[in-house]
């Protein structure tokens, strides 16, 4: 049985992925330049120079928001299995905060990644 997405918000008011802030800003390693979407991965381009590419279901599966899961107590409200194999952004920008917020095409879920914790999490060949 799902849990009622209104119970989770009240109890939850994070709404994304996010380690913390510098007091300065973004540093080169985590201020990413662009994205693009790659067959069925998001392409980070990192000021850096080093490029991440971070497949679809692995990012909507890890999406942190009210109704997803919790990052503080990392309790998930939903399962591996309730991601759908094809699923795709209808959208990906870098918000005002130089994080990544994704619309995905399945029920316009919208999930926010901080790119501090995706440059942390990135799974791609060595820098």
């Amino acid at each position: 049985m799902k849990p009622d997405p209104e119970i989770i918000r009240r109890r939850n008011t994070f709404t994304g992925n996010r380690i913390g802030d510098t007091p300065a800003g973004p540093v080169e390693r985590t201020r990413i330049l662009s994205l693009r979407i790659v067959d069925r991965a998001l392409e980070v381009n990192w000021a850096d120079g080093h490029r991440s590419l971070f497949h679809f279901v692995w990012l909507r599966f890890n999406c942190f928001c009210q109704c997803c899961g919790d990052t503080a107590d990392g309790i998930r409200f939903i399962q591996i299995t309730d991601v759908s194999s094809d699923c795709a952004p209808t959208s990906v920008q870098i918000d005002e905060r130089g994080d990544v917020d994704v619309v995905w095409h399945h029920g316009n879920h919208r999930s926010l990644y901080g790119a501090d914790w995706l440059r942390a999490y990135c799974y791609s060949d060595a820098e």
